[in-house]
């Protein structure tokens, strides 16, 4: 985690601070000049890396409160940009904040400007952070630290002072509705807090004179003060206090206050100076004095650990995607070990089954096929009933043939068409007409054929080629014509 410093600029000098465990550890202090400035330089170079926050109590700040049309965006930026430029020429440490809209008329909103109308008291100690290239986080005064003080302070009025001590002087602070108005520092007396009652109050009349010449009291208003002090300055300080008339001081514990904000160190002086650190601190998105271009390196270093965070970021989510898919991995290959050790044990299991089985008079691997086989047919249901019906009609109207042998297959195992191959013989008497036997199986043959069927000669009892005389012999004459066909349906097996 990077180190918070913190400067705070009075009109002595620049003190430096440390934020550390939770206490903020005084570091340096360097006089208003040339030879504080060196030192504060060679002190910055050596020290470690960190931000930077500066505090200003400064009595030379301007407050003016304006209205302007009700804009937005860049429109507002630049309107804004003009009129501080305008109410504090020359003075680039300036800030506005708004104060809500108005309740009649156009309601245009009212803008509280301020800045630091003596640039000269700053700019030796931002040259310094300049040149080191030193993350400057925001500079505060410390009435922009109102806002922040009324919360702890849980104020019952619309409005209200607020009396500090410090060493650069009495701070009086003016707020209405829980907005800043206002403020200013008086020089500090001589002697402790514990004397500063009357001052006090000669300097709270004479804030209450420029509130009632400003308007935003009446003479008559009895003004709520909050004073802050250690406990041990009550009886003093208020003793002098006595001859307030429209002042209504309510004095509240400085310690009390210091530890709601978070300080744990003791507080033994009514200075505000550790609180009012506490709070610039804690300020966070509070209005801030700092252009833009004394900013820059913060913004830098603010950029570069966004990166940074991201970079960490995306390597931790792809840390846990890869330990996830290890896990996974690991899982799925304990799972692939599990699976396999149990099919070793299945297949073990079934080889002793095999083994108590009786021996087979061939391999298990042929009856698979052969099973597999009668699987095919039977899912094919294919058989020669329609074939041999067709025959049975012709050898009817035929009756002379005789059928010697009948044999039948699957012709085509993609349309499971059956084959029914038929050998048979004519009456030995037709061997005396050759002519006339042919014709006799011809017919035959004509009587099979059908429109879903194919009928094929595949042998004659005699040669009937074109070239050779057709005639009987001694042999054919003493041996019945025989002849063989062969029979296939296509559309006449059930699928």
């Amino acid at each position: 985690m990077l180190t918070r410093y913190l400067h705070c600029i009075d009109n002595s000098g620049l003190a430096s601070y440390i934020s550390a465990g939770g206490q903020i550890q005084p570091l340096a202090r360097y006089a208003d000049g040339n030879d504080g400035s060196s030192q504060f330089a060679a002190w910055l170079s050596t020290a470690r890396a960190g931000t930077h926050t500066i505090l200003v109590d400064l009595p030379d700040e301007g407050f003016h409160s304006e209205s302007i049309p009700y804009v937005a965006g860049t429109d507002r930026k630049t309107l804004i940009a003009r009129k501080q430029a305008q109410l504090f020429f020359g003075s680039p440490f300036s800030t506005a904040i708004s104060l809500g809209r108005e309740k009649e008329g156009r309601r245009d909103e009212r803008v509280l400007f301020t800045a630091i109308t003596r640039p000269a008291a700053l700019e030796p100690w931002l040259a310094v952070l300049r040149q080191q290239e030193a993350p400057l986080a925001a500079l505060y005064s410390v009435p922009l630290l109102t806002r922040q003080l009324l919360g702890g302070l849980q104020v019952d009025a619309p409005r209200g002072l607020i009396v500090s001590f410090s060493s650069a002087g009495i701070r009086q602070t003016y707020f209405e509705n829980g907005e800043l108005r206002f403020s200013r520092l008086s020089p500090a007396p001589e002697g402790d807090y514990a004397t500063w009652g009357e001052a006090c109050l000669r300097e709270s009349q004479k804030t209450l004179q420029y509130l009632s010449t400003q308007r935003w009291i009446t003479r008559s208003t009895r003004l709520p003060v909050w004073l802050l002090l250690a406990r041990h300055d009550f009886a003093p300080v208020l003793a002098n206090l006595e001859r307030a008339e429209q002042l209504d001081f309510r004095l509240v514990n400085l310690e009390t206050l210091s530890h709601h904000f978070g300080e744990r160190s003791r507080t033994t002086a009514s200075d505000s100076l550790p609180l009012t650190m506490r709070l610039a601190l804690r300020a966070g998105h509070a209005p801030q004095l700092a252009p833009d271009s004394e900013r820059r390196s913060y913004r830098l270093q603010l950029l570069r650990r966004a990166i940074l965070w991201g970079g960490s970021l995306a390597a931790m989510v792809l840390a846990s995607l890869a330990l996830h898919n290890h896990l996974s991995s690991r899982n799925l290959w304990q799972q692939r070990t599990t699976l396999q050790a149990e099919s070793r044990q299945e297949e073990l299991r079934y080889q002793q089954l095999l083994a108590t089985l009786p021996q087979l008079p061939t391999s298990l691997e042929s009856l698979h096929s052969v099973v597999n086989g009668i699987d095919q047919l039977a899912g094919r249901r294919a058989d020669p009933a329609e074939a041999l019906r067709r025959l049975s009609l012709a050898l009817n109207a035929y009756a002379d043939i005789d059928v010697q042998r009948i044999d039948w297959q699957l012709a085509d195992e993609a349309r499971s068409s059956a084959s029914v191959t038929l050998e048979a013989a004519l009456p030995l008497t037709a061997a005396a007409d050759p002519r006339a036997a042919i014709t006799r199986i011809r017919a035959f043959t004509a009587e099979l054929r059908k429109p879903d069927s194919e009928v094929s000669l595949l042998a004659l009892p005699f040669d009937v080629e074109s070239d050779k005389t057709l005639r009987s012999s001694a042999e054919t004459l003493n041996k019945r014509p025989e002849f063989k066909l062969r029979l296939l349906i296509s559309q006449g097996v059930t699928p």
